[in-house]
């Protein structure tokens, strides 16, 4: 069906879009928006020429397969993306829409077209600080975290120079550039707008350098000379730490919006170093944590070194005796059973603590046990032993091992602080459905500074202790429903309270 000219005309004339009528690749009709967009003063200077000069040549292979595609082919219902040019040589970014109808008679194609440069121009450098503020989320230094700015600035705003640079000390130093550079590193104190910048701890955007007397030249001899500059410091808790400086020969060079994309930059600068430092502190941690743990290891050799030294002579001992003299077995055996004990015993002190066991209850005689413990450490004759309690029997479920263990310890911590004699005071007594055992020495007393650590496991003041021998009481008076309480005065002594319920 024909169309008249008239109705063309009011079509192409009165559309808020630029519009072309093409008859093969010639122009026939345009708007007044296709001069605006391709940058005539009139349409007039567009009609009768080829839509070829109006876009690359590279898109020219895309047209031509276009011009041979039927009218019902549905690619043509879809708006296509030419590379477009300007009369004046610019390259531009085209959205096109293509219809085809008639012309007096003749076959026509009528082309709506949107120039989308700018937002084209805008999504690029969204993706290109999306994609470094993204590099710089994964950096694990700085000159990672400085190589994604740079590769950002020169996407987003196709820099001659741009550099990025730390606080160090008393100045800055440049540490990365874009395009080359004079000045490595500026004093706090001195002159220039990226000193300005870190001193304010503010955004300083000079459009024109040369009416600003701060402006401090960077570029090499020959060089076009900045002529604009904006400069974003880098805020870590308050507190200016880092720089980014982007320069250019033209003035007034940078948009509001490249300003806004600097800045946003800037604060994942701040994230990244935050992060850095907080996974610096956390590897120092780690590593201090590890050389505790070393330490530990060395704690526990000496202690079973220490621990294991006696009992362990003490069945070498027996071994010659009985080698030699056989007929002594029967007399021996008994102090090669003691020594195996005490080692197992250590050894399950050890794993008690690193790994604690449910108690293994049973009804026991605390009186025994406690004599038992009393015998297995081995009182030497200038300390005085003092029972405040008659013997008797009293029955009670509890881990007979773990217990034992906890008599012996606490009665080797009172004879180690008495090096010089002194008196060990143990009294047993009934209250409130518990069994109350009170260990008190004469001894040296524990400092009140440590107290609030003296369960801690690998805590010790003794050299060549594992600080394990209060923390496995603990746990194992615990363990049994008990409690365990400790009180000492310096050169009065310590005493130390277990409950165990009846």
């Amino acid at each position: 069906m024909s169309t008249s000219e008239s109705m063309y005309r009011n079509i192409v004339e009165n559309n808020a879009d630029a519009i072309l009528v093409l008859k093969g690749r010639e122009v026939i009709y345009a708007n007044q928006k296709v001069a605006d967009v391709y940058g005539t003063n009139s349409p007039d200077d567009i009609i009768g020429t080829s839509i070829t000069q109006y876009v690359t040549a590279d898109e020219l292979v895309k047209l031509a397969q276009l011009e041979q595609m039927p009218s019902d082919n549905p690619e043509l219902s879809n708006v296509i993306q030419f590379n477009g040019v300007h009369k004046n040589g610019t390259l531009a970014i085209h959205e096109v829409s293509i219809s085809r109808s008639e012309f007096e008679n003749e076959p026509v194609i009528i082309l709506t077209i949107r120039d989308v440069t700018e937002r084209k121009e805008s999504e690029h450098k969204i993706m290109a600080l999306h994609t470094s503020t993204a590099l710089i989320g994964m950096a694990t230094n700085w000159d990672q975290v400085a190589d994604a700015v740079l590769l950002a600035l020169n996407e987003i705003m196709h820099l001659t120079y741009a550099s990025v640079g730390l606080v160090v000390g008393s100045e800055l130093a440049f540490t990365h550039h874009l395009g080359e550079s004079t000045v490595s590193a500026m004093p706090l104190d001195g002159e220039g707008i990226t000193v300005r910048a870190i001193n304010s701890k503010k955004t300083q955007y000079v459009p024109d350098t040369r009416k600003d007397s701060s402006y401090v030249s960077s570029r090499e001899s020959g060089d076009d000379e900045s002529l604009s500059e904006i400069d974003v410091p880098v805020i870590v808790d308050n507190k200016a730490v880092a720089i980014i400086n982007v320069e250019d020969h033209i003035v007034d060079s940078f948009s509001e919006e490249e300003r806004y994309m600097i800045e946003i930059l800037g604060v994942h600068i701040s994230s990244a170093i935050q992060r850095m430092d907080h996974e610096k502190q956390m590897a120092l941690i780690r590593e201090s944590h590890l050389m505790e743990m070393v330490g530990g290891i060395d704690k526990i050799c000496e202690r079973v070194q220490n621990d294991l030294k006696g009992p362990i002579h003490s069945m070498k001992n027996t071994s010659f005796l009985i080698r030699h003299n056989p007929e002594l077995v029967g007399e021996l055996i008994d102090n090669l059973d003691s020594s195996l004990r005490l080692i197992e015993d250590t050894l399950g002190e050890m794993k008690e603590i690193t790994s604690p066991t449910e108690p293994e209850n049973k009804l026991t005689d605390v009186y025994a046990l406690l004599d038992q413990s009393i015998t297995l450490s081995t009182i030497p004759r200038n300390i005085k032993l003092v029972k405040n309690y008659t013997e008797g029997f009293l029955a009670v479920s509890l881990d007979e091992e773990k217990i034992k263990r906890v008599f012996y310890n606490l009665m080797r911590n009172s004879i180690e602080s008495m090096g010089k004699g002194g008196t060990i005071s143990i009294t047993i007594s009934v209250e409130a459905k518990m069994v109350v055992f009170e260990f008190k020495d004469t001894g040296t007393g524990i400092p009140e500074s440590i107290m609030r650590d003296i369960f801690t496991p690998f805590y010790s003041t003794k050299p060549n202790s594992l600080g394990l021998g209060l923390s496995f009481c603990k746990l194992a008076v615990e363990s049994n429903g008990g409690e365990l309480q400790l009180e000492s005065k310096i050169d009065e002594g310590t005493t130390v309270t277990v409950k165990l319920p009846l």
